[in-house]
């Protein structure tokens, strides 16, 4: 019996990267959560503890899968790429734009490792934008976008897109759009040219403008500076790009 070959990871190197992002955002967003006020339906949800990964606290809704161990997420990255993978949902909190929340909401990123139709393997984002309905304590809103690399094979899809969702989770609640509408478009184009610059327009679509311009001016890692420099002047040009600001590498 034949045994399938297995599918190395990701390049160290983007892997490395990807793991430098997704920790400064990890606990960026830890930080921002244990700063609301403690009556804050979003603080008693999401703080950092083992029953915010488990269900509702209070009044909160229920949405499961929230990790509160930066590990959990930072090891997933250099696992095989596999349909296994793919179904795994490590969610987790970010430092939303206040101005896209208004005090009535939190951003969840998902990273999403996957084969592609040519077997190869593939990092996608999902970005979920989770509010309580105004004036009801049990009612909520769920939208979410998948950020996906492109999908090989020759498909329609084969660049780098985002397309709406309407699943959270891996019971495949119904969250996002009714069932009515389809997932598989609008297929908006991303400007991304690899996978780093896919996670760099995630932390822009998830966080805004500022939590971007941060990681250009100031990331410990010069090849995230580079690339996020990078990715600022593709989308935004050279005229708004913030000045480099070269942070020394933390004491062992």
């Amino acid at each position: 019996m034949a045994i399938e070959p297995t599918l190395s990871p990701l390049p160290s190197e983007t892997v490395g990267q990807l793991r430098c992002i997704l920790d400064r955002l990890f606990k960026d967003g830890q930080q921002w959560v244990k700063g609301i006020s403690t009556t804050d339906w979003r603080r008693a949800r999401y703080v950092a503890s083992t029953r915010a990964a488990r269900g509702a606290i209070g009044s909160a809704p229920s949405v499961g899968n929230v990790v509160t161990d930066v590990q959990v997420l930072l090891s997933y990255l250099a696992k095989e790429a596999s349909a296994e993978t793919a179904s795994t949902h490590n969610y987790f909190v970010v430092k939303a734009d206040s101005q896209c929340l208004d005090g009535n909401g939190i951003a969840l990123l998902r990273p999403v490792l996957k084969t592609n139709f040519d077997n190869k393997p593939q990092l996608n984002f999902h970005v979920w934008f989770h509010c309580l309905s105004p004036g009801t304590v049990d009612g909520h809103l769920m939208v979410g976008w998948r950020l996906e690399a492109p999908e090989g094979g020759g498909s329609a899809h084969d660049f780098f897109h985002a397309q709406p969702l309407r699943r959270y989770g891996p019971d495949g609640a119904v969250h996002g759009l009714p069932d009515r509408f389809p997932e598989s478009f609008p297929t908006i184009p991303l400007p991304a040219t690899n996978v780093v610059e896919l996670c760099l327009t995630a932390v822009l679509v998830a966080c805004g403008k500022d939590t971007l311009r941060e990681l250009v001016r100031g990331s410990r890692d010069a090849t995230v500076r580079a690339a996020a420099n990078a990715f600022w002047t593709r989308v935004f040009g050279t005229l708004n790009r913030p000045a480099i600001v070269v942070v020394p590498p933390e004491a062992d």
